[in-house]
């Protein structure tokens, strides 16, 4: 049995700080070289975080995400790791990532993903766009500071491809491997406060079979 591969995004290069009633997302890539992947489990400071996700075993392990969105709820500090367990019972648990949380307000970014299809080739350029704005017209702290969107951040399985600090708000991906990938986009405005779109999921085929597929 060779050890699983896992490793989980949450979107920084593993410590993020944000406000309590922001919202991000963890994701991770599981594989099992010689078996197959049953599992993917997420923790919050060693509690388990929502139902386990079952694996989807249709396409290559490596190239799927499973993912999950999170919100703190309360300022402190956060330890999140994920567990992957193959279809033998063997577990493999992954690198710790740290989230500080401050104390937030209900002013969250408003993050509309405008829609992709669901299927793309290898090669193909994904351009995407979002509609992105503050829910508050004002902030009723001792400044009165208008809420604004201050950057909105591309993302693709977790990894980041893009960034954009002005409307309206584009990113852009050239996928290299065939698979499926969770596109989104979070937007944080100038309080610190970070939202979410609505995940994408697409699929991503070779040029070799959709040429197969024609001959045939």
């Amino acid at each position: 049995m060779k050890s699983l591969v896992i490793k989980v995004y949450i979107n920084a290069n593993g410590t993020l700080s944000l406000t309590s009633t922001s919202t991000i997302r963890f994701e991770a890539n599981a594989s099992d070289p010689d078996g197959g992947l049953k599992s993917l489990q997420f923790f919050v400071n060693g509690e388990p975080y929502g139902e386990k996700i079952l694996a989807n075993n249709s396409i290559s392990q490596g190239r799927i995400a499973y993912g999950a969105n999170w919100s703190p709820g309360s300022p402190g500090l956060y330890i999140i790791h994920a567990v992957a367990e193959d279809n033998s019972g063997n577990k493999v648990m992954s690198e710790l990532a740290v989230v500080t949380s401050t104390t937030g307000d209900s002013n969250v970014p408003n993050v509309i993903f405008n829609k992709l299809d669901s299927l793309y080739y290898v090669g193909d350029e994904i351009v995407y766009s979002i509609d992105a704005r503050d829910i508050a017209t004002s902030y009723t702290d001792q400044t009165n500071q208008e809420g604004f969107i201050e950057e909105v951040i591309f993302f693709v399985s977790g990894e980041q491809t893009s960034t954009d600090d002005s409307a309206p708000y584009y990113g852009s991906w050239t996928p290299t491997e065939e698979g499926q990938y969770e596109i989104y986009a979070l937007a944080r405005d100038n309080q610190g406060n970070i939202g979410i779109s609505q995940i994408q999921t697409v699929i991503v085929k070779s040029e070799v079979l959709n040429l197969e597929m024609f001959l045939n």
